[in-house]
């Protein structure tokens, strides 16, 4: 989401979770963020493509979705994108843009554990509102919840301070870096698989349409 969006109210409208990227989450692992969502009075959209996924044999052969993903954003208060398989095109990221600048939220997840995913196609979404996903992978040997890739946060601010005293697993994450106000930050024992000698990862931020 936008920074500045904290200063705006929040559109009424459905939050609409892209799968039309062929993100390889399943569509039911999004229940428990739908009922979230429905306690709070929003309900949830899945949008699809309408390209046959058969017929994409690389990222150039797929077409321009912006139209689609403008009509999708019309009535919208919110899109999540989840590991993109497959780029955003320029137009689609001007498409988002203009939606955060309107008040729209934009929640943007990258799991280094689902299949296909890579820093490099999120960033091209990212980067224009000041965030930057790092292509490593964050463990914690020393304390996990049973998988070292499953590592707990360790500190929260800002908009997520009212979760201190909370013990959060994340089941995958990346390093998070940017023109960015980090809200949860990983525990010191937590570390990244190419960033040595370095601790307190952002995991989760927020962002915003350049300087205020």
């Amino acid at each position: 989401p936008s920074r500045s969006a904290r200063r705006t109210t929040l559109r009424r409208g459905p939050i609409v979770i892209d799968f039309a990227h062929f993100s390889q989450v399943s569509a039911p692992g999004m229940q428990p963020l739908a009922s979230a969502l429905a306690d709070r009075g929003l309900s949830t959209h899945i949008w699809l493509s309408d390209v046959d996924p058969l017929s994409i044999e690389s990222s150039a052969d797929m077409p321009d979705q912006s139209r689609e993903l403008s009509e999708q954003l019309a009535d919208a208060s919110g899109l999540v994108i989840i590991s993109p398989l497959i780029l955003y095109s320029p137009a689609e990221v001007a498409v988002l843009e203009r939606f955060v600048a309107d008040g729209g939220r934009l929640l943007l997840v990258s799991d280094p554990d689902i299949f296909g995913d890579t820093a490099v196609v999120m960033n091209l979404v990212a980067e224009p509102f000041g965030i930057v996903f790092n292509d490593d992978y964050l463990y914690d040997t020393v304390t996990n919840d049973e998988n070292y890739t499953h590592f707990f946060a360790g500190e929260y601010n800002d908009l997520a301070a009212s979760l201190r005293g909370s013990r959060i697993a994340f089941y995958g994450g990346r390093s998070i870096d940017g023109d960015l106000t980090a809200l949860v930050r990983s525990a010191p024992t937590t570390l990244s698989s190419r960033r040595s000698g370095v601790s307190g990862f952002t995991t989760v931020a927020l962002g915003g349409l350049g300087a205020e």
